[in-house]
């Protein structure tokens, strides 16, 4: 079963969840199109620094994709245009999103653990070991 992690704002975690769609830009159409029915998608949220102090970064969920890539030019994303989506069905998505860094030291995509962030930097959609993902889902499950 492969697995993407797709890194996403606060604001369009909360378009993601309620419209069950994960969207990319032109430039990551050709990741999408690997993405396959079955797939698992394994969302994580960015940090944000709010009037309230700094938020995440946290996992909201894990999902199983269930539609072939297709555009759609209706604007549901937030600030963005998010032309390529897949759908997707809640596998392991609890109430609230979970903390991030406690599964650092436990993934294996993550080679260097001090600098952790650049594995999810720049790239909106990547493949992750299955795995990574299993462990995931067993964290959002507790």
């Amino acid at each position: 079963m492969p697995c993407w992690l797709y890194v996403v704002d606060r604001d369009n975690w909360d378009v993601v969840k309620k419209e069950k769609v994960i969207g990319v830009p032109p430039r990551n159409k050709k990741t999408l199109q690997k993405v396959k029915p079955g797939d698992h998608v394994v969302v994580y949220i960015k940090q944000e620094i709010t009037k309230e102090g700094i938020i995440g970064p946290e996992v909201g969920g894990v999902f199983k994709v269930v539609s072939e890539p297709y555009r759609d030019i209706k604007r549901i994303f937030k600030r963005v245009t998010l032309p390529y989506r897949v759908k997707l069905e809640p596998v392991a998505v609890p109430e609230k999103p979970k903390e991030f860094k406690p599964l650092i030291k436990k993934l294996e995509f993550i080679k260097r653990k001090k600098r952790w962030s650049g594995y999810l930097a720049g790239r909106m959609i990547r493949e992750i070991p299955e795995s990574d993902c299993k462990k995931i889902m067993e964290y959002l499950k507790k």
